[in-house]
């Protein structure tokens, strides 16, 4: 009888450990400039929903290139522009109510992937690249006007990790 309690303890503290940590998927992430000055960057932001002055998440964000390799990149608090992070990771704490934003800078060349959240309690989390085209110079009767650049951007919602995947895809010949 006391192994069958000792056993139900270990079970539930292991229960109680994992269930503490939540993970979630960005599965896109765009950083960095590709030919004609097209430049990729990211922003990743990250909220904790509980109430305002409730327990802190505490996490991070790690980045990982389409091929698998750790994904580098440099990123910035897009609030105050300081720098965060290093290598392919990026830490945070969030009070109750508080969102945070990561821009990534797009001074490398074009690398794609995607990243992993995990956190101390659950969070919120959504990703928006956004491609940035160089500005164009147009001339009317001899004068040259600079048009600002053009930009497009997407957005990407958080996923959990499924033990199954389907994808469904339709193919259409004209």
């Amino acid at each position: 009888m006391k192994r069958i309690s000792l056993t139900f303890v270990w079970i539930l503290a292991a229960t109680v450990i994992c269930s503490a940590q939540n993970t979630l998927y960005l599965p896109q992430i765009a950083d960095g400039m590709q030919g004609g000055g097209i430049i990729w960057t990211t922003v990743i932001t990250v909220t904790n929903p509980a109430a305002a002055g409730t327990a802190t998440a505490n996490g991070s964000i790690t980045l990982t290139e389409s091929s698998g390799l750790a994904f580098n990149v440099a990123f910035t608090d897009a609030t105050t522009g300081n720098p965060i992070g290093s290598g392919n990771t990026l830490p945070f704490q969030l009070s109750g109510g508080q969102t945070s934003y990561f821009r990534s800078t797009g001074a490398e060349s074009l690398t794609v992937g995607f990243a992993t959240v995990t956190s101390s309690l659950p969070v919120t989390t959504s990703a928006i690249f956004t491609e940035f085209l160089p500005s164009i110079a147009t001339t009317i009767q001899g004068v040259t006007f600079n048009s600002p650049s053009y930009d497009f951007s997407a957005g990407v919602a958080a996923v959990p990790p499924v033990a199954r995947q389907a994808i469904s895809v339709v193919s259409e010949r004209g």
